[in-house]
């Protein structure tokens, strides 16, 4: 039998809760959310990419979807970037190939300052 989202109606229909366990579909579900949702919506799911963006805890592969949309946010996701600059870019990978990726999302999402302006 699979296994259901919950489901919660707001003002743009009825959307899955963030707390499904699947992974990619509550991503993909809070980059919508946080890209075209209301307001009232919006910092919920920038959250919850902030919380996937960790690669500790949800491994490389995930952890670089959710800076890809979190870097595609722009200014939207603003109230998460100082906890990406401050996030440890490592984590589980299926190669080491992919492990030079995250930190480079990061810095696209949180470039360092130009040396004239480090304290």
């Amino acid at each position: 039998m699979p296994t259901q989202a919950r489901s919660v109606p707001n003002k743009i229909g009825c959307v899955p809760v963030y707390t499904s366990p699947f992974t990619r579909p509550r991503l993909h579900v809070a980059q919508a959310l946080a890209e075209h949702g209301p307001a009232a919506v919006r910092e919920q799911a920038v959250k919850t990419l902030a919380s996937l963006a960790a690669p500790a805890q949800n491994g490389v592969l995930v952890s670089m979807s959710a800076l890809a949309a979190i870097e595609a946010l722009g200014e939207k996701a603003a109230s998460i970037h100082q906890a990406i600059a401050a996030m440890k870019p490592s984590g589980p990978s299926p190669d080491g190939r992919y492990n030079s990726y995250v930190p480079r999302l990061i810095q696209n999402i949180v470039p360092e300052p130009p040396a004239a302006n480090r304290p």
